[in-house]
């Protein structure tokens, strides 16, 4: 996510991107979750990863 997201997210709609994410996210530890949320992420992808963690 750190290196790749940004530039796939230009590529795709944001529901399929937040799609992506809740499927990745379910397969994830809170704890992964948590870290991932603390990575140097653009404003976008940590909404992104907000709307498919609610």
């Amino acid at each position: 996510m750190k290196y790749y997201f940004d530039d796939f997210s230009i590529e795709h709609d944001e529901e399929k991107l937040v799609n992506i994410l809740k499927k990745t996210i379910a397969k994830m530890s809170q704890r992964g979750v948590d870290t991932a949320m603390k990575l140097p992420l653009s404003e976008k992808t940590k909404s992104l990863m907000a709307k498919a963690n609610s």
